[in-house]
């Protein structure tokens, strides 16, 4: 522990990175597969709500159209930014 001084810091524990017993790095720069697999996991819990929530006809449909879209946008991204 670090003496914080008269106005001491709000977390007062520190960890040096020996003690640590793993830790996992995820790439979240803009040029990451980091941030490629959150945005295809966030749409695909998106289409699952979809097909769980709406009737099946036209407004299911357009709505896992635009989840597609919006997929195949985010995988031309990493393809564009290799």
């Amino acid at each position: 522990m670090r003496y914080g001084g008269s106005n001491p810091p709000l977390c007062t524990i520190s960890f040096e990175r020996e003690q640590l017993p793993h830790e996992v790095r995820v790439d979240l720069s803009p040029a990451g597969s980091g941030r490629m697999w959150i945005a295809l996991a966030v749409l695909g819990l998106l289409a699952v709500a979809a097909w769980q929530t709406i009737e099946p006809g036209k407004m299911r449909s357009v709505c896992w159209m635009l989840l597609g879209f919006f997929a195949f946008r985010v995988v031309l991204g990493r393809i564009k930014s290799r």
